[in-house]
């Protein structure tokens, strides 16, 4: 990244205490990617960064990029949606936490991923209506916040190219539809080293 000043939306992923007044933000943003900051005085502050730099917030982020450390600093913050109904019981937060830490252990730093920017915004909001704590209004997703957090992890899986292929074999490009054993019981497999179902005779060739 060029040396200058920026501006996004992010979700915060994580804080750090650095040094005695200092907090390192770990930020996953909608126009660069995974971003890792310093906000200065932030444990200090009464007033710039009070209650905007919680983990899961949404915020819209003010940085300065120096062009040679790893680290921005953090110069301003403006919250669009604290999800503060996620606070509303431990297992709950937990549950968002464990969305935001699933994002920030599969994403390497400045990798631009609008989808999943969206989709973790998107599901933090789900997360919150699932389980009646509040939040803006929406389709209830059905299954409560267990499920959410289910789909979420297969959505993000997508997103990132993890999915395994399902709709054919991986050895030799036939459709599920012709994927049937010499008896015709239609079974197949699935190889996690190939990273998709494999036919049957595939299979027995293997």
């Amino acid at each position: 990244m060029r040396r200058g000043h920026y501006r996004t939306d992010a979700v915060v992923l994580n804080t750090y205490d650095f040094g005695e007044s200092d907090r390192i933000i770990v930020l996953f943003s909608a126009t660069y990617g995974k971003l890792r900051g310093v906000a200065k005085g932030a444990r200090r502050s009464k007033k710039r960064f009070v209650g905007k730099l919680d983990p899961t917030s949404h915020i819209n982020v003010g940085f300065f990029a120096g062009g040679r450390s790893e680290l921005v600093r953090v110069e301003d913050a403006a919250l669009m949606d604290g999800f503060n109904g996620l606070r509303s019981e431990v297992a709950l937060f937990g549950r968002a936490c464990a969305m935001i830490e699933l994002v920030d252990e599969m994403t390497r730093e400045a990798q631009v991923l609008g989808r999943v920017y969206r989709l973790l915004v998107d599901f933090l909001g789900m997360l919150e209506r699932a389980a009646g704590a509040g939040g803006a209004a929406g389709e209830q997703p059905a299954g409560g916040p267990e499920a959410v957090v289910r789909y979420f992890e297969i959505k993000l899986l997508s997103a990132l190219g993890y999915m395994p292929r399902l709709g054919g074999c991986m050895v030799c490009g036939r459709s599920d539809a012709g994927m049937t054993d010499a008896r015709g019981a239609g079974r197949v497999y699935f190889s996690s080293g190939r990273g998709g179902m494999v036919c049957a005779a595939c299979a027995a060739r293997a």
